[in-house]
């Protein structure tokens, strides 16, 4: 009897072909000009200002990362001040330093809280409340930018995690402040960011012995200010202390009226991402991957998002893929990253999707704003 020969096995289908299909997803500057747009009609304001000085701080924002490439070292707070004289401000009236200290006199403070005012020309606090004695056990005389930058050994007041992190949050900040259309109103509009500081030196031993607690910092401008006054500029921040072990790296915030707060935040959102230098489309497999544990639903919800703002994109991304875009390109980009941003002397290995998730946080790029979200996927286009 002749034996039966075995049938052959039909060669298994891919879940998505994708050698017919290529995305392109748009540059942080093309999204840009789509948000300048989109400001325009909601504001009804004509925003050719704003685009052309939006685009000059992302010329700016480039230099910086090909200098960061080199050295972390280039990126350093000076730029902040700098930038700073560019920032407009309106008010009712100029205040002087003597009223603005006399205000703040009549303030009422929450147990956790002290004021410093800071001059963007000495490039220092010119006045401390003497209450951070009482709160944190450092001498006002002891609260100044060197010892923050971790340029005093022996008062260290930062946590070399969040050092640079910091900064590149308040640089960009300033970068948002100096766009035309988002002036701040004098004492009442603010700019807040949180980050960690060491309380090695404090003289209260419950203090001292937190090793670090968490500053949240609220920016006010003091004094009306015109684009490229040559006048110093002061502003007032007001601390406040917290006692907490969890620290939850939360991304800065604007202060103002809800159409220039939400445009604000988009803006300052683009401009980090744009100084990270990670891709939108890496940027937007995260987002999936902070909602979903396994690679199909992150590739299903990915084809599907593109497939809603975009009917004309077939998108057939597949959990291979996006196996393949972790493991090859996610993981390696915000380890390096996270690498430099930290100063890591041990460079960083991520392991996991998750780990990529939670570092991405780390540098500001999760969560998307929604509608920076919704620009990214409507101006993805297939080749």
């Amino acid at each position: 009897m002749l034996k039966e020969k075995p049938k052959l096995k039909a060669p298994r289908q891919k879940q998505g072909d994708s050698t017919s299909v290529k995305l392109d997803f748009a540059s942080w500057k093309s999204q840009l000009d789509e948000l300048v747009k989109l400001y325009s009609l909601s504001s009804g304001k004509d925003c050719k200002a704003m685009r052309t000085v939006s685009h000059g701080h992302l010329g700016v924002i480039e230099q910086i990362r090909l200098n960061i490439q080199r050295d972390i070292k280039e990126f350093h707070p000076i730029l902040a001040y700098q930038l700073s004289s560019q920032t407009m401000c309106k008010a009712q009236s100029a205040v002087s330093l003597d009223e603005t200290i006399q205000l703040l006199t009549t303030l009422k403070l929450n147990s956790n809280e002290f004021y410093t005012i800071f001059d963007t020309s000495e490039k220092e606090h010119v006045a401390v409340d003497s209450r951070i004695s009482d709160i944190l056990g450092i001498d006002p005389s002891n609260f100044n930018m060197k010892s923050m930058l971790g340029l005093d050994p022996d008062n260290p007041l930062f946590h070399p995690d969040d050092i640079y992190h910091s900064i590149r949050f308040g640089t960009i900040a300033y970068f948002v402040l100096a766009i035309p259309s988002f002036e701040f109103k004098a004492l009442e509009d603010f700019y807040s960011a949180r980050f960690r500081i060491s309380t090695s030196s404090s003289k209260i031993d419950e203090v001292r012995n937190a090793q670090y607690v968490i500053l949240e910092k609220k920016s006010y401008l003091t004094e009306e200010r015109e684009k490229d006054s040559p006048l110093a500029m002061r502003i007032l921040y007001r601390w406040s202390v917290y006692f907490q072990e969890d620290y939850d790296h939360r991304l800065p915030y604007f202060a103002t009226d809800p159409i220039r707060t939400s445009y604000m935040l988009d803006f300052w959102y683009l401009y980090n991402a744009h100084l990270i230098g990670i891709s939108p489309k890496f940027i937007l497999m995260l987002d999936a991957r902070n909602r979903h544990d396994r690679n199909k639903a992150i590739a299903t919800e990915f084809n599907q998002q593109i497939k809603f703002f975009n009917e004309s994109v077939k998108s057939l991304i597949d959990e291979g893929q996006i196996a393949d875009c972790f493991s090859k390109t996610i993981r390696p980009k915000v380890a390096e990253a996270i690498n430099i941003w930290e100063k890591r002397s041990k460079p960083l290995v991520i392991h996991s999707d998750i780990e990529a998730v939670q570092y991405a946080k780390r540098l500001g790029l999760l969560p998307i704003p929604k509608r920076i979200k919704e620009i990214m996927y409507k101006n993805i286009t297939q080749t």
